[in-house]
């Protein structure tokens, strides 16, 4: 189930997508009371399937009993949630006979994270089919389980994987399954009480395949892929609206290189932080380096041109790092850029800037002097105890 894969995608939804969605809840369900049982169960001795009957129906009546559809989304989440599952035990390791070995049934089974992981992420799936509203993860933060946040990450290949194989699946609902996975990339995994730093620290590994780093590449990889279209569309946007810029013959690939140094060296950084908002940051820095005035509000709006789902609002939203030198709350963007960004990446930025004899077309040169330049003792890597930097050299 892994493999290098391009950076997921939104979809914006309109109502007849959502209406297909719908039609989609209610095909499922109705081939499924026209066929057997599900071969899952093949799989397990009968106190085990009473565990994963008893874990599914729990789950999912958390998720919908207060819905009045709630007995067909709870039956649509049971059938799905089966279904996954095995495609799930299929993949595992066989015995001599062929057979999916026993051992590798109860690692996945009883695997607490995992199986919260596959159903947060089907319920998530059947609401959207139900609703049409885009609220991840709001279910899954109701169902204390942003525990399982990269876990899910894992689980969402497998419920594509295994949806695509079924009844036709309709553009909004794999829509959405690229939805779920673009919000854990630009900023779910990263939240606090995410356990990715764990999962870096401790050398990557998929749920059930300790040491196995292929996953954490995928994800840190999905990452990079993100952060460079957002940062290119942006740059393109702006040259299209400013002489100056298009002036410069390296303004976008400036950009990409300052993103790529930032997730390289200064990878912490996205930790509590939204991607758009450190792209915007990168963008803008260039900007600066070639003393170019731009207003950040207009590099903000160029990234949200590049990622529709989210407005100008995330840019105004409070940041939950801190200054260094006051320890206050960061506040807006800018000041993420002069508190945060800027102390990390001011030597990188520094060798894109433009030469003081070169003419510049508009505004005076970038005074990086006045900034603030002492790094975030609580975010650097640097700074770090020593047992925590050898630790996070795995994120390099």
């Amino acid at each position: 189930m892994h493999g290098a894969e391009e950076a997921p995608q939104v979809l914006l939804f309109d109502e007849p997508a959502l209406a297909v969605a719908q039609q989609w809840m209610h095909k499922v369900l109705s081939q499924a009371a026209k066929e057997p049982p599900s071969e899952v169960f093949k799989f397990f001795r009968r106190e085990t399937t009473v565990h994963i009957v008893n874990q599914a129906n729990v789950f999912s009546k958390t998720a919908f009993s207060s819905r009045e559809d709630s007995i067909q989304c709870i039956q649509c989440t049971t059938i799905l949630y089966n279904r996954v599952l095995h495609t799930v035990l299929l993949q595992q390791p066989t015995d001599e006979f062929g057979d999916t070995a026993a051992e590798a049934v109860q690692n996945i089974v009883f695997n607490t994270t995992f199986q919260h992981a596959l159903m947060a992420c089907i319920v998530e799936l059947v609401s959207f089919t139900a609703t049409g509203q885009l609220c991840f993860p709001a279910l899954t933060a109701r169902l204390n389980a942003l525990g399982c946040i990269m876990a899910m990450w894992e689980a969402l290949l497998y419920v594509q994987h295994t949806l695509l194989k079924g009844v036709d699946l309709p553009d909004s609902v794999q829509g959405y399954l690229g939805y779920m996975r673009l919000r854990l990339t630009e900023e779910i995994a990263w939240m606090q009480g995410s356990p990715l730093f764990n999962i870096m620290a401790e050398g990557g590994g998929g749920t059930f395949r300790p040491g196995d780093r292929t996953l954490l590449q995928d994800f840190l990889m999905a990452v990079s892929q993100l952060a460079m279209s957002r940062a290119q569309q942006a740059a393109l946007s702006l040259i299209d609206r400013l002489e100056e810029l298009a002036l410069i013959p390296t303004f976008v690939q400036d950009c990409l290189a300052t993103v790529d140094a930032m997730l390289l060296k200064h990878l912490d950084l996205l930790f509590n932080q939204h991607l758009s908002r450190l792209v915007s940051c990168c963008v803008y820095g260039i900007t600066r380096m070639h003393n170019v005035v731009v207003s950040i509000k207009r590099v903000n709006q160029a990234v949200a041109t590049a990622a529709p789902h989210h407005g100008m609002e995330l840019f105004q939203a409070d940041s939950e790092d801190t200054a260094e030198d006051t320890g206050q709350p960061v506040r807006d963007i800018r000041q993420l850029y002069n508190d945060v960004f800027l102390p990390r990446m001011r030597a990188f930025l520094q060798q894109k800037e433009r030469p003081s004899e070169e003419p510049k077309k508009k505004g005076g040169p970038a005074k990086l002097s006045r900034l603030p330049l002492r790094s975030l003792s609580a975010k650097d890597i640097n700074f770090r105890p020593q047992f925590q930097k050898k630790r996070l050299a795995l994120m390099r």
